[in-house]
């Protein structure tokens, strides 16, 4: 009997030793280096001030994002990286003067050479936009950024800025802000159906 518990555990080691070798191997083939990176675009105009994100496209679409790199290669003084990270498939960048700037995205090589694809930046003047800037700002919400020599301001819309004073208003209010978190606390079954309140 000892003998054959034996048996069973020998072959159900080596039953688990190669399905454990099937998924390493099988996870070593995912980190594939990309064979080509390009961004679909060659030209993009952003305004000054503003936030915006290049995306990559890497072949095969399986390839391991981590392997690819950007570079600002001239207008260092117009744009610059959001933060600190440099790889993977997509980047924030910061619009920061008028002006043109060349990004490359790209992968290094065996022989130390570059491959990729780059996009050249066009950062426009607010002044020269104003009037589709505040048209952008009214459609999405999105407040913009304007960065002068004397100092930055915030283009918001009406909403966003109506909303603000609103919240403001409330939390200033005394007592307002506890009331509305005991009013948030208060569970639905103890609450009076609006039907029951005259306006």
């Amino acid at each position: 009997m000892k003998r054959a518990a034996k048996q069973v555990l020998i072959v159900l080691l080596v039953v688990m030793a190669v399905i454990g070798t099937g998924n390493i191997s099988a996870q070593a083939d995912y980190n594939w280096k990309p064979k080509k990176v390009s961004i679909a675009q060659s030209a993009k105009k952003v305004s000054q001030g503003k936030e915006f994100e290049i995306r990559a496209k890497v072949t095969p679409i399986d390839a391991e994002d981590d392997y690819i790199r950007w570079e600002i290669i001239s207008g260092k003084k117009y744009v610059k990286f959001e933060d600190r990270d440099r790889t993977g498939d997509e980047m924030d960048f910061i619009a920061v003067k008028p002006g043109k700037a060349k990004i490359r995205c790209y992968v290094q090589g065996k022989s130390k050479k570059k491959y990729g694809d780059t996009i050249t930046v066009t950062v426009t003047n607010f002044r020269k936009n104003a009037f589709d800037y505040v048209e952008q700002t009214i459609k999405y919400n999105q407040p913009v950024n304007i960065t002068t020599k004397d100092g930055n301001a915030v283009l918001l819309s009406e909403e966003d800025y109506s909303g603000i004073m609103e919240t403001l208003y409330l939390v200033s209010a005394p007592g307002m802000r506890e009331k509305i978190m005991d009013g948030i606390a208060t569970p639905l079954a103890d609450c009076v159906d609006e039907t029951a309140v005259e306006w």
